[in-house]
């Protein structure tokens, strides 16, 4: 069951790396390895949720702002960061990196999630994206909370699947 949600494109050089909000840890640290490999000169990180946590600290920081930090961390120069405070969802998301890709002129990017959210990701951008030249590629971070080959075995892997599966449903019924 857990394979079924991964499906991702080879790894290649583009544009731009497109974090997708949510999972700062995860997706933060494999877009600064990528970015350490030359895979792109930019990183957009997207998302304009504001955790719970952050609301009741008073701070005004978004999810994406949380993925900036941990790139700075991990020694990525902030010139090379983007940040777009927009989505909410991935679907608005997709949005706002469709517009933003038009704007700027990319011609390719690699969106970046949490490896069981490949599959969604793929279904959602390449709605989005199929009338435009962008070159979309998917990749999913690895999970540090749980392993892959053995989600199963553990609360955080099982809640993880289960709500990727019925967001999965979701997306396909509405869209």
């Amino acid at each position: 069951m857990g394979n079924f949600l991964i499906k991702e494109d080879a790894i290649e050089k583009c544009d731009a790396i497109v974090v997708l909000s949510g999972n700062a840890m995860d997706r933060a640290t494999e877009a600064a390895l990528l970015y350490k490999q030359g895979i792109a000169k930019q990183i957009i990180c997207t998302g304009g949720n504001q955790t719970g946590d952050f609301e009741v600290m008073k701070m005004k920081e978004k999810e994406s702002d949380v993925s900036k930090f941990r790139m700075i961390e991990m020694g990525v120069p902030d010139s090379a960061i983007i940040v777009i405070h927009e989505g909410t969802s991935t679907l608005e998301e997709g949005e706002a990196m469709l517009k933003y890709c038009q704007t700027h002129q990319l011609k390719s990017c690699m969106i970046l999630s949490s490896k069981f959210h490949t599959r969604r990701i793929n279904y959602v951008f390449d709605k989005k994206f199929k009338n435009s030249a962008v070159k979309i590629l998917v990749h999913g971070a690895p999970p540090s909370k749980f392993k892959i080959e053995t989600w199963w075995k553990g609360e955080e892997g099982l809640l993880f699947v289960y709500d990727e599966y019925i967001k999965l449903i979701y997306y396909h019924l509405k869209y």
